[in-house]
């Protein structure tokens, strides 16, 4: 079994709609939300692995990364109108199927947008033969009159017996525990900042 990228996961999960530029997701209504403002963690420099009218994909600038191997992946993408917290469910259920164990919890956050759903995902272990390796996930989603915009993160990680309580056995683990910490608390900074945004450019 080959190791599951979290957007692969989740694509079936959204149906998409309209059309998108990078942190300006446009729709058509007005006053009603028609993208994400967001800043991507500044401890990484970035690539777009994946640039089109719908969908971006970013991994780190470093050689040879691509989604199925890098570290940590962000995506950025529109879909069509569904309710945040119905889709935040069906992410969630996505995530756990792939997993042996998960703690889910709803991420803290700084939008005050009212139809949004935050939300986390630990694994300890994916369901996968070849690689041990844990994740984590986090989104961030707002739904307004034609689309949602998403905010997606996923991060490897060490696997461990309980989901998120990291046990650094040799000097290499440690590293990629601190690594993993260092990114996990990145990626929570940026979807708990992540606001939504009116055509006139008003974030809430």
């Amino acid at each position: 079994m080959k190791t599951q990228n979290f957007f692969l996961l989740v694509a079936p999960l959204l149906v998409l709609g309209g059309c998108a530029n990078l942190n300006n997701m446009s729709g058509n209504a007005t006053g009603d939300v028609t993208s994400i403002q967001y800043n991507l963690p500044s401890q990484v420099q970035w690539s777009a692995v994946q640039d089109t009218p719908s969908m971006k994909v970013f991994v780190p600038k470093v050689k040879g990364v691509i989604p199925q191997n890098s570290p940590i992946t962000v995506v950025y993408r529109q879909a069509s109108n569904v309710d945040a917290a119905a889709l935040a469910d069906k992410l969630l259920k996505s995530f756990r199927a792939s997993c042996y164990k998960t703690k889910d919890s709803i991420a803290q956050t700084a939008s005050i947008y009212p139809n949004k759903a935050h939300f986390e995902s630990v694994c300890n272990r994916v369901k996968d033969n070849n690689k041990q390796v844990g994740r984590f996930n986090s989104g961030a989603i707002f739904t307004g009159k034609q689309h949602s915009y998403l905010l997606l993160v996923e991060i490897k990680t060490p696997t461990s017996d309980v989901p998120g309580k990291f046990i650094s056995k040799t000097p290499a683990i440690k590293k990629r525990v601190e690594n993993a910490t260092a990114m996990i608390a990145a990626a929570q900074k940026m979807v708990a900042e992540a606001l939504a945004c009116d055509a006139t450019g008003k974030c809430r």
